[in-house]
């Protein structure tokens, strides 16, 4: 995409400078527990196309631990659970014409393990504004599904999937409470095997999760 192209090459440019110009922080590591809702994007939560995720509104919670490197820079490294509904009603609509009568899917749940660099600014003594760019792995259970049709049942289950990861985010801090967005995207491999009872057919495939999560968090003393 070519706004996160942008976004890496505005912040890669201000680190660059920044870390010429600010002074050194033996600062401890500290940390911020989050909670929030995210909302699936692009190819991830559509119900159309050959790479339809047919994702849906979902809660997760994540963990930041982050050591301050100087004036304005920080290290910091993220854990990440995230869940999404599945469309049922979308996937039985888009194989309606093949005979489908019903779906029954269970939800996806992702991990993301990311770190980079965080820039903070202060505007004023109890006002943090902060952006974020980091990269890292993401692990994924992508849903079983069980197809109900006027033959019987046909089953589709996937092995957990792994891929490299990015995230951005930004977000303001007043006191020890943060509020932010976070942009995660991944493109996890998934190992898939099919069965109607009679047979199974087992296939590999590349799937794209793409989520902006709304969070708000309270820093650890």
């Amino acid at each position: 995409m070519k706004v996160v192209r942008y976004i890496v090459l505005i912040l890669s440019a201000v680190l660059f400078v920044s870390a010429g110009n600010a002074q050194v922080s033996n600062s401890d590591p500290r940390y911020t527990l989050y909670g929030g809702g995210n909302f699936p994007l692009g190819d991830y939560g559509n119900t159309l196309g050959s790479d339809a995720g047919f994702a849906e509104f979902g809660l997760g919670a994540m963990a930041d631990g982050y050591k301050q490197i100087n004036e304005i820079l920080y290290w910091t490294t993220t854990m990440a659970i995230t869940g999404n509904g599945f469309n049922e009603a979308g996937l039985q609509s888009a194989l309606s014409e093949l005979g489908v009568l019903g779906v029954n899917a269970e939800n996806y749940l992702t991990a993301w393990a990311l770190s980079g660099v965080e820039i903070r600014s202060t505007p004023s003594r109890n006002l943090q504004i902060n952006g974020i760019l980091q990269g890292g792995a993401l692990l994924s259970r992508f849903p079983d599904i069980t197809l109900s049709t006027g033959e019987g049942d046909v089953r589709q289950g996937t092995k957990m999937g792994t891929s490299l990861a990015i995230g951005l985010g930004g977000g303001l801090i007043y006191n020890s409470v943060n509020i932010g967005l976070r942009y995660y995207r991944g493109r996890p491999e998934y190992d898939q095997a099919t069965s109607d009872g009679n047979s199974t057919s087992t296939a590999t495939t590349k799937l794209p999760i793409e989520i902006l999560q709304v969070v708000i968090g309270y820093q650890l003393k």
